[in-house]
């Protein structure tokens, strides 16, 4: 048993994790920390405004907090290279950092397709692309990006989202494919809605709760937990095998 478990366990890896401040990436720092991983927690927001548990973890001496707009690829680049000199390395990156709003479809800007498209789509890209050196290094190279159910059916007045996360999906895929042979493994976790600040103003909106809980099987919105958990999955020696998939979170959305 004790075999077993230790597969699941990352002990003295380094993981990035963007979008770390608060909610989902927050969680996934969390949990990959406790499963032994140093992390560095990477957000464009400053220190103080991030949750507390975050901040407390980012400052602890075996981690590290690092300032990132995902939209910039110097400030990739350079969270890459801070990550390596600072915790020694780098196998395991997740992309977390992603926008989203929401509007009709006539009523949605260049402006806001754009910018959703460089953070949730381009911005991955970036990470992946600054990333690729050290993780070609590591004998247990990892990537696993945050996509959503979004990704795979349509949802009202949430186009840019909804083509970003698409985008995504495939892009795991692509450099799943071609990465490969240097040993990186490229993944996805794909969550239905989750109670974090991005999703706060539909989650108020009972009759959108309403029809949207009719869609998830198991009755119950995943927590960031949850989230967590698969994506620390796929980023162990447990998923040794697995890569360009793209694993949903959902409460059994997608088998509908």
């Amino acid at each position: 048993m004790a075999g077993l478990e230790s597969i699941y366990r990352v002990d003295g890896r380094v993981a990035l994790v963007t979008g770390a401040a608060r909610g989902i990436g927050a969680e996934i720092a969390r949990v990959l920390a406790g499963l032994g991983a140093r992390v560095a927690l990477a957000d464009r927001l400053p220190l103080d405004q991030w949750e507390p548990d975050a901040a407390a973890l980012a400052r602890e001496a075996r981690h590290a907090a690092l300032s990132l707009d995902v939209t910039r690829a110097d400030q990739c680049d350079a969270a890459v290279h801070d990550t390596v000199r600072r915790l020694g390395g780098l196998d395991i990156l997740v992309n977390n950092a992603g926008i989203n709003s929401r509007q009709p479809a006539e009523a949605t800007d260049d402006a806001t397709l754009a910018r959703t498209l460089d953070v949730n789509l381009a911005g991955a890209f970036r990470m992946a692309r600054a990333a690729f050196p050290a993780l070609a290094k590591s004998p247990h190279a990892a990537i696993v990006n945050l996509a959503s159910t979004g990704a795979f059916i349509a949802i009202t007045n949430n186009i840019p989202y909804g083509v970003s996360k698409a985008g995504l999906a495939h892009m795991t895929k692509m450099l799943a494919l071609e990465w490969a042979g240097r040993g990186i493994r490229v993944n996805a976790v794909a969550p239905t809605i989750i109670a974090t600040d991005m999703t706060a103003a539909v989650r108020a909106d009972p009759a959108y709760m309403a029809a949207k809980m009719k869609t998830i099987p198991l009755g119950k919105l995943p927590a960031t937990t949850d989230v967590a958990n698969a994506v620390a999955f796929l980023a162990s020696s447990a998923a040794g095998m697995i890569t360009g998939q793209v694993l949903a979170v959902d409460g059994g959305v997608l088998t509908q």
